[in-house]
C-alpha cells in the first residue's frame, strides 16, 4: 500500500467533509499480530503527522472485535476512519460506524466472494486503495525469472475465480494445475498433493485462505516439501 495513495483517498474525502479548524484525527483500524498491517500503519501514520493529520491506531484480533472500535469512537470526533485489512473492514461493518471510512489493504478480487458470505462492510465507504496484482504482469515477470518452468499450481478457494489468472499463464506457456482449499486450515493439506506435479504453486490474493497462521504454515511445507511458493502482497 503506498502512503501517497492514501493521503490522495484522504483529498477525495475531503472534498465532502467539512475540517474542523483544529488538527483533524483518523482512527486507524488493523488487525494485531499481522506484520504487512504493522508495516502498513507505521508509514501511514508518519505520512498523516506529515499533512497535520492526528492518527489513533486501535487493535484488534483477526477474528474482529467491534465493540473496541466502538469504545475508541469515544475518543473522537474523527473525521474519517481507516481500516486496514478485510477483517477491520468487517469489523467496522459490524460496529454499524456511519463516519466515513476509507478502506487499505484489502483486494478487489474478494468484494464477490465478501458479499457471497454475508459479510458486513462499512455503511459509509468513502474510498479504498486496492491490492490486487495483475495476472498478465506477473505471468510475465515469472516467466522472465524462471524460463525453465513449465507447470504452475494455483490454491484457491471454491468459489474464488481465477479464469483471468489462468489465461495469463497459459499464455506464457505454462501448464496450469488448481488445488482448492475450503478454508485457512486445508491450505498445506491442499498444498501437498501438489509435490512432483507442480514446479511451483502461485498463491492469488484472497483474505479467505491467507492469514498470518496459515502463511507460515505453508511457507514451511514448501521448504520441507516443495514446490517452491510465490505470493503477491
Amino acid at each position: 500500500m503506498s502512503s501517497k495513495q492514501l493521503l490522495l483517498a484522504f483529498g477525495v474525502l475531503a472534498s465532502s467533509v467539512v475540517w474542523a479548524q483544529a488538527q483533524p484525527k483518523v482512527l486507524i483500524v488493523t488487525s494485531a499480530g499481522v506484520e504487512p498491517y504493522r508495516q502498513a500503519v507505521k508509514a501511514m501514520t508518519a505520512s498523516l503527522r506529515d499533512a497535520g493529520i492526528r492518527p489513533q491506531t486501535v487493535e484488534i484480533s483477526v477474528d474482529g472485535n467491534e465493540v473496541l472500535i466502538v469504545a475508541a469512537m469515544q475518543s473522537g470526533p474523527y473525521k474519517a476512519i481507516v481500516a486496514v485489512g478485510p477483517e477491520a473492514r468487517w469489523s467496522i461493518g459490524k460496529a454499524h460506524m456511519k463516519d466515513p471510512v476509507i478502506s487499505t489493504m484489502v483486494f478487489l478480487s474478494d468484494l464477490e466472494e465478501e458479499a457471497n458470505e454475508g459479510r458486513e462492510t462499512p455503511v459509509n465507504q468513502a474510498g479504498a486503495v486496492y491490492l490486487d496484482a495483475d495476472p498478465a504482469d506477473m505471468a510475465k515477470q515469472i516467466r522472465n525469472s524462471f524460463p525453465e518452468l513449465r507447470r504452475v499450481g494455483f490454491l484457491v478457494s471454491p468459489e474464488q475465480n481465477i479464469d483471468a489468472w489462468k489465461s495469463a499463464f497459459a499464455k506464457e506457456k505454462f501448464q496450469v494445475l488448481t488445488a482448492e482449499a475450503a478454508k485457512r486450515a486445508d491450505v498445506v493439506k491442499a498444498f501437498l498433493p501438489l509435490k512432483g506435479k507442480g514446479d511451483l504453486l502461485v498463491c492469488t490474493p484472497t483474505a479467505k485462505l491467507y492469514s498470518a497462521q496459515s502463511i507460515e504454515a505453508l511457507l514451511r511445507a514448501s521448504v520441507e516439501k516443495n514446490p517452491p511458493v510465490i505470493g503477491f502482497s
